[in-house]
């Protein structure tokens, strides 16, 4: 592929991302396919063009917040789980839709000692999401979800149970750093900065390499 080809697709994919459009997602994919397989320049970065302006479209949708109301139902977490104050947050998809879960005492503590790909069963309140449309869709939730009890359930399928083994053992591997060395070292390698100290954050915030803790 030429520079300038990468260069077009890069601008491309940035246009695209700014003006979502509602087309199917396998025409999208189709058309960069064949704009890959006959090798015309100009296809590509419009092919491009096109699939980001689709995924950008979905990653808005179905993000339409619910009145509020109560939910008890099987969760499987998205990501691991956050100290955020006195309580934990964690996204959690249900039945396709997914919430950023905040649990506080009991229901927190049993959020924060679950981990991406669990399965949970959560009780709560749903309530629309309040924060910044960009993190909302980043995120890709529509509501909150004030969780009242967490019971969990399972370690969820076999493509989540295989990607924690490889976790844990990479932690465990580096349990001979010590505890400030093996978070930072996690953070590093596989983006877990749960734990990080906030002097070790500012350290590299200042010197402008947080992205590699992310």
């Amino acid at each position: 592929m030429r520079e300038r080809t990468a260069v077009a697709m890069a601008v491309a994919a940035f246009a695209g991302s700014l003006h979502p459009t509602t087309i199917p997602l396998w025409v999208a994919l189709a058309g960069l396919a064949l704009a890959l397989l006959v090798r015309v320049p100009m296809l590509i970065p419009l092919a491009t063009l096109v699939l980001c302006a689709c995924l950008a479209d979905r990653s808005w949708s179905g993000l339409e917040p619910s009145e509020p109301h109560d939910l008890s139902a099987r969760a499987t977490m998205v990501t691991d789980p956050e100290r955020f104050g006195a309580g934990t947050n964690a996204v959690v998809r249900i039945d396709g839709r997914r919430y950023l879960a905040r649990g506080f005492g009991a229901a927190g503590a049993t959020l924060s000692r679950a981990a991406a790909g669990h399965e949970l069963e959560v009780a709560g309140d749903v309530v629309p999401y309040n924060g910044r449309d960009e993190r909302r869709a980043a995120l890709h939730v529509a509501d909150h979800l004030r969780l009242t009890s967490v019971s969990p359930v399972g370690p969820g399928n076999l493509l989540w149970r295989s990607s924690n083994a490889i976790r844990a053992a990479v932690t465990d591997g580096a349990a001979g750093l010590g505890e400030r060395r093996r978070i930072l070292f996690t953070g590093l390698v596989y983006g877990d900065d749960r734990g990080q100290d906030a002097g070790v954050e500012a350290d590299f915030r200042q010197a402008g390499l947080t992205h590699l803790l992310a």
